[in-house]
């Protein structure tokens, strides 16, 4: 069959500014787990305020972890996940995750809010300082080349007129211009430094 690519995009006519009250921190809408957790953690540890929208059990049900209590369908997910190479490189990723010393995570500066309806998301991002967009595939931030994933909240939140704060990937600077239409970085500090200077309402 023929194939047809679409790039990816964002509904203007659901997602569009929604200017309520402010919403102060660093938001992010979504499943708290893997990369995500170790961001928001960072955030936390840096004194960033973060917002999380998710449900009330996101932290302790999340679903890499619940794949893995079930140990035949863990068996059947990581043999299909070892037919392709970036389920090999996220298979290994867990691996290595599970045997390296990691840092506790702080979650001191951190709010938990219900989920969202889909209705509402456009005003959450609207109203956020800054809203976190995560690329990183579950694990993976533990390898030296994490594998990248673009999420439709990546074109969401702009359109929403959210100010996005992601990692810097070729594929997301082919869609944004950076330091104008989002903000990447490439390292945990330029990440910190990135959010700090655009929390100062003073900059």
């Amino acid at each position: 069959a023929n194939t047809i690519f679409l790039p990816f995009a964002a509904n203007p006519h659901f997602f569009k500014p929604v200017k309520n009250k402010r919403i102060p921190g660093v938001t992010f809408i979504g499943t708290p787990y893997g990369t995500r957790m170790n961001k928001i953690s960072f955030l936390s540890k840096s004194n960033i305020s973060v917002n999380i929208y998710s449900s009330n059990e996101a932290i302790k049900n999340n679903p890499i972890r619940n794949a893995f209590q079930n140990v035949e369908s863990s068996i059947k997910s990581a043999f299909e996940l070892s037919k392709f190479s970036i389920g090999r490189k996220a298979l290994y990723a867990a691996l290595k995750k599970s045997i390296i010393k990691t840092e506790p995570q702080n979650f001191d500066n951190v709010k938990f809010f219900p989920s969202v309806t889909f209705e509402d998301m456009s005003s959450i991002y609207s109203n956020s300082d800054l809203c976190l967009g995560i690329s990183e595939l579950w694990n993976t931030y533990v390898l030296k080349k994490p594998v990248h994933k673009l999420h439709l909240r990546t074109f969401e939140i702009p359109m929403s007129g959210g100010v996005q704060i992601c990692s810097y990937t070729e594929e997301l600077a082919s869609y944004f211009e950076n330091r104008k239409e989002i903000l990447m970085y490439s390292c945990n500090e330029e990440f910190k430094d990135l959010a700090l200077f655009y929390l100062n309402k003073n900059n």
